[in-house]
């Protein structure tokens, strides 16, 4: 396969996965409210998510560094796929928890394995340039398919609870056999780059990571920024749902608020990515600035469910959710460009699978803290966890 080919591959299984998950994001917290469940119980049912991930991201990691990257990522999707079924066909607490942990172990083949398989390749096909650009067009292209998948999803939630679960599913199988088919893997460029020398034994590959990462200060300021961040934005993630259909009047807009989320998505790659870069000057320091700003944001939004009412909270509110998933939009393709970058290849989906670690830990976390804070205070929970995100963001040094 040619470098454009192999990228085109690339760009249409994460166009696939993404309309398939875009299904589910604007029905998710719906669903589980209309099978009684509270919304700290929904909090709940997605922690068991992040801590099954934190469970298994290593072990997977290491399993697709020795193994390769292409199964990990068949097995994956094929997890992903049995989960939505089971999400769709549920009507449980503990089913629904037994889907997120399938979906979690499925997610934590592919995190690593995905972005691993795609950087190596290119490598070996001569692809020099700094996986950034390409990044950001693959988020680009998943915010596309979530504003094609959102409404769908959201309609179809109207007509049948299952149908959206199925649909996902479906989308999922579908980029499952397109991969099997024309996924390909060149071993021989991991087994020959750099200092890779004979395959890594998997205790090895986890060590030497670790060695790695805590030899790095830039990589343990985006575990501890991460940490905090993936809880803070915990809250927006299940607090959405109230927050709209209580400033625009019921659940019917929540098809079309998401198709706005994506929209702001897309306004921060391809605006606020370049601009970041430009005003801060590297992807360490634009982080920085990316992160503290989402903090203020969040922030902004407790004051303003706390202190106003009326016409002025709903536009703070809806304001600044929607500012803050710009923020989030820039945030991600910088931090995996900034990975790709920096990680060499013999440990590179053992280290991603590492820095994702702080993500599971503080979704984990901020779903535990702060859904409990909400059940009491909605406002309470943004006001706290926006000023936590935004002190720790500034204050933590980058560098020695």
């Amino acid at each position: 396969m040619t470098i454009h080919t192999t990228i085109r591959l690339f760009l249409l299984l994460t166009f696939l996965r993404a309309f398939g998950a875009g299904m589910i994001f604007p029905v998710y917290v719906p669903y589980l409210l209309h099978n009684g469940l509270t919304i700290f119980e929904v909090s709940l049912v997605n922690s068991v998510f992040f801590w099954g991930q934190f469970l298994f991201e290593i072990p997977t990691g290491i399993l697709a560094d020795k193994f390769g990257r292409r199964g990990s990522v068949l097995t994956a999707w094929m997890m992903n796929s049995i989960s939505m079924l089971l999400f769709g066909f549920s009507g449980s607490m503990p089913w629904f928890m037994a889907a997120e942990l399938i979906d979690a172990v499925g997610c934590t083949f592919a995190s690593g394995a995905f972005d691993a398989w795609i950087t190596d390749q290119l490598r070996s096909l001569g692809h020099s340039e700094r996986m950034s650009k390409l990044f950001a067009k693959s988020r680009f292209i998943e915010a596309l398919a979530i504003c094609v998948g959102a409404p769908i999803g959201a309609l179809l939630l109207q007509w049948s609870p299952q149908a959206p679960w199925i649909l996902s599913a479906c989308a999922t199988f579908t980029a499952t056999g397109v991969a099997s088919y024309m996924m390909h893997e060149d071993l021989g460029y991991r087994a020959n780059a750099h200092d890779m020398g004979t395959p890594v034994h998997p205790a090895d590959s986890m060590l030497g990571a670790l060695r790695w990462s805590l030899q790095n200060t830039q990589l343990k300021y985006m575990f501890i920024v991460t940490t905090v961040f993936t809880a803070a934005i915990a809250v927006p993630n299940i607090q959405w749902v109230p927050l709209v259909q209580e400033a625009l009047g019921g659940e019917q807009w929540n098809g079309a608020f998401y198709v706005a989320i994506t929209l702001c998505i897309m306004f921060g790659l391809k605006v606020v990515v370049p601009r970041a870069l430009v005003f801060a000057g590297s992807d360490e320091h634009a982080l920085r600035l990316l992160y503290s700003s989402t903090g203020v944001v969040i922030t902004a939004i407790g004051v303003a469910l706390w202190f106003l009412d009326g016409w002025l909270c709903t536009v703070m509110s809806i304001g600044g959710f929607l500012a803050h998933e710009a923020c989030r939009g820039a945030i991600a393709p910088l931090r995996d460009g900034f990975y790709s970058h920096h990680f060499p290849p013999k440990y590179r989906a053992t280290l991603l699978s590492i820095a994702s670690l702080s993500h599971h830990i503080g979704g984990g976390v901020g779903l535990l803290c702060f859904g409990l804070i909400g059940s009491y205070s909605a406002a309470a929970a943004w006001l706290i966890a926006g000023t936590l995100l935004a002190g720790i963001a500034l204050r933590v040094p980058i560098q020695k």
